[in-house]
């Protein structure tokens, strides 16, 4: 039944992600800002104090639920590289 599947699905997921983020490191985030958005959700940004900067609905993970700006939190993070291109300047 539906309500069994549920179940199963809560007690396996942790397992899954574990498996399927496994050779990703651990990245350290400091909560930075809680707010509201245009759907009235709690949403939490974190960043790593330099060059990482990413938000989720706080509702997400249920570690975050209760969470103060200045928490600490440990998030496996995977991000893909950007080509960026330098274009010339003509009237350089």
């Amino acid at each position: 039944s539906i309500i069994n599947n549920q179940k199963i699905y809560e007690q396996y997921i942790p397992i899954a992600e574990e498996y399927a983020y496994q050779d990703i490191n651990w990245s350290y985030f400091v909560l930075v800002n809680i707010w509201k958005d245009d759907k009235n959700n709690d949403r939490c940004k974190f960043s790593n104090g330099k060059e990482i900067e990413f938000s989720v609905r706080k509702q997400r993970f249920k570690s975050i639920r209760k969470a103060k700006i200045g928490n600490i939190f440990r998030f496996k993070l995977h991000a893909e590289e950007k080509e960026t291109t330098q274009i010339s300047n003509p009237f350089s």
